[in-house]
């Protein structure tokens, strides 16, 4: 049996991944259409993805199997590439000439192990680590509001937009703040979600869709 594919998923993803690009373009003597447009893109492009990432948030998944699928899809990717990208890093500046301290690598890869850091190349790949923190601290969120007496849903956006405004203005280790400000917009999606909000507005999908 085929699955049948969610049009307004694939829609906003495309959107999103258009917008992603759009905002990391560049380049000498670009006008002011473009430099508003990127400033305009960058205020919802990376939200976007951690609320799409919210709406496919399962309550019912364990502990076990959530953290599991996390480390396979998130951690992993996230740590390989980075240690890849640092590799070639080194590389390229051993072919140009230059050295390195072995101690000050050593510290670097195990920081990338932690979460800790990045490499130049994979400057995008934050995304990942933060995800990842954000959807620990919302499955830890929901599952704290377990049956409150009435109005869960209340209950958790209340407490995701506080943690949100908490990261904005602090810093933590591990960029933690990060996850923190993200955590209202994986909040945002998962209510989505119940609330078939996105089924709702499919028919404005459908006309983006014709028109593209």
């Amino acid at each position: 049996m085929v699955n049948k594919r969610n049009l307004a998923i694939d829609l906003a993803k495309a959107f999103g991944i258009a917008l992603v690009v759009l905002g990391h373009v560049s380049g000498p003597g670009e006008g002011t259409g473009l430099l508003n447009a990127r400033s305009f893109v960058y205020q919802f492009h990376v939200p976007l993805f951690f609320f799409l990432s919210g709406y496919f948030f399962k309550e019912e998944e364990t502990w076990k199997l959530f953290i599991t699928k996390r480390i396979k899809r998130l951690y992993i990717p996230f740590v390989l590439w980075n240690l890849i990208f640092f590799a070639i890093h080194i590389l390229t500046h051993l072919a140009a000439g230059e050295g390195f301290i072995l101690i000050d690598t050593l510290k670097h890869a195990l920081k990338i192990v932690l979460g800790i850091a990045i490499t130049p190349l994979g400057g995008a790949t934050w995304f990942l680590i933060t995800l990842l923190q954000s959807l620990i601290l919302y499955k830890a969120l929901v599952a704290f509001i377990t049956k409150p007496e009435r109005f869960p849903n209340l209950y958790i956006v209340l407490l995701a937009l506080l943690v949100g405004i908490l990261g904005s203005l602090i810093r933590l280790p591990w960029n933690l703040e990060r996850a923190l400000v993200a955590l209202p917009f994986v909040c945002a999606g998962h209510l989505a979600r119940k609330k078939v909000l996105l089924e709702r507005i499919k028919p404005v999908f459908q006309i983006l869709l014709a028109i593209i």
